[in-house]
């Protein structure tokens, strides 16, 4: 038997999507592994003098940095709306049972913008 009004499930019928417990530690290591893995990448593209585009994720997301890939690859733009953009849009925050660490976090690594969207 299904109790209504349940903390997983809302009195409308649709489950809430789970919190993740943050950790810090798992925190720490996903980011310094994200930072240096892109460091290294550009710095080896930069010493081989091939041509790249730098640019965030989170750029991809925006008109303006698709108009910068475009620009790149020397191609007319085409409107996307494909099946592979982006359609979780959940944000960040919503997904972790303590918002306030997260926030903490991004910002004791300086990555305040990681918090937006």
């Amino acid at each position: 038997m299904h109790r209504r009004n349940s903390p997983r499930q809302p009195a409308s019928g649709t489950a809430l999507a789970p919190k993740i417990a943050f950790d810090w530690d798992r925190f720490y290591a996903f980011a310094g592994e994200q930072i240096m893995a892109r460091a290294a990448a550009e710095d080896a593209m930069r010493r081989s003098h091939q041509l790249f585009l730098p640019l965030t994720y989170e750029e991809t997301l925006t008109k303006r940095g698709m108009a910068r890939v475009w620009d790149f690859l020397n191609l007319p733009a085409i409107d996307d709306k494909g099946t592979y953009r982006k359609t979780n849009t959940r944000p960040l925050l919503d997904c972790f049972a303590d918002p306030e660490l997260v926030i903490r976090a991004a910002r004791s690594i300086g990555r305040a913008d990681w918090l937006e969207a």
